[in-house]
């Protein structure tokens, strides 16, 4: 199926939306607006209150360039899957310039995975079904191989 898109009346419709959503979040915005590429990503489940679809996804902490942990992203699905082979992201969380961060991973449909965004690890969010123990035993264990 062949879509013929009018260039002109969806330019005039993304910019409508953009000015909209400056004029309604302008002191919120940080350092911009980002548009992102459409990507369909593997559904995990349909949002129990708000009706949105939920993908496959993961939030991986970052310590000083090493993985300390792997979490399922929404509390809501049942992850009947392994957990994802990290050696790519790795290797790409090693040039990222900053001590702690998180990386939001998805699956995209074909069954292949892809970054969705890195974050400050001091604001990102741990899942509440996530070990705290744990997590904050991986952190020792690492700073422990600094001091």
């Amino acid at each position: 199926m062949i879509l013929l898109v009018n260039i002109k009346v969806y330019n005039k419709i993304i910019r409508k939306a953009i000015e909209n959503l400056i004029a309604l979040r302008d002191r919120y915005l940080n350092e911009g607006i980002v548009i992102r590429e459409y990507i369909k990503l593997k559904n995990l489940i349909v949002h129990s209150k708000s009706g949105m679809p939920l993908s496959e996804e993961y939030r991986l902490f970052f310590l000083n360039h090493t993985c300390i942990g792997v979490y399922d992203y929404w509390e809501e699905g049942d992850y009947d899957c392994a957990k994802p082979e990290l050696k790519q992201f790795e290797e790409i969380a090693n040039t990222v310039q900053s001590n702690f961060f998180t990386m939001d991973i998805a699956r995209k449909e074909d069954g292949s995975l892809i970054i969705i965004e890195l974050g400050d690890g001091q604001v990102s969010g741990l899942p509440q079904r996530a070990d705290k123990i744990e997590f904050y035993s991986e952190i020792k264990k690492v700073m422990a191989d600094v001091c």
